[in-house]
């Protein structure tokens, strides 16, 4: 209906993040597996995901999955028992802020084996709710603080226990980094 992240695997199948539409928390993720005739078949792995999006194969051999808010986390062999909170909802690590234009998570695995979350920006131009201008001087109030958009953000982990064990910014100053590259 509304795909958004698409992570090709080495056995052919390919998953696709799906977010149904905006503002739906009935996100899911697909597979499309190959019927060796050129075809595929959709099987669907996870539901009612809140609007995911960024795909990425984690070290420890995991899918991780960018949901408004925070990263997920699942075993391919068994989605639905195995799906897990690394960042927000019930990990240990506090999640990303979950508002504004911009809240689709975006994510990707560095060769040092951090993660990198985009954190989209909360307006398209530091504009206050108000509609005034932008503030002409200094920086713009929603890029600072713990809770700052506009960046990306590079985690680091613990992968004996698997679990994310902090972060740092790696980049400011952003509107909304939908693609990341390594």
């Amino acid at each position: 209906n509304f795909p958004r992240g698409v992570l090709p695997l080495s056995d052919g199948r390919i998953l696709v993040s799906d977010m149904v539409g905006w503002g739906s928390t009935n996100g899911r993720i697909d597979a499309l597996v190959p019927d060796g005739k050129g075809r595929y078949a959709k099987q669907e792995l996870l539901r009612h995901l809140d609007q995911p999006h960024g795909l990425a194969l984690g070290p420890d051999g995991k899918i991780y999955v960018g949901v408004v808010g925070g990263v997920r986390r699942f075993d391919l062999a068994d989605p639905a028992r195995t799906i897990e909170d690394v960042i927000g909802g019930k990990a240990a690590i506090a999640g990303l802020p979950g508002d504004g234009r911009h809240p689709l998570v975006t994510l990707l695995f560095t060769e040092r084996g951090t993660l990198l979350v985009n954190v989209g920006s909360l307006t398209d131009n530091c504009e206050p709710e108000n509609g005034a201008p932008a503030p002409a001087d200094g920086p713009c109030p929603e890029t600072l603080g713990p809770m700052a958009h506009g960046l990306v953000r590079e985690y680091t982990f613990d992968w004996r226990s698997g679990k994310a064990t902090g972060w740092r910014v790696f980049a400011d100053g952003l509107r909304n980094s939908m693609g990341l590259v390594e």
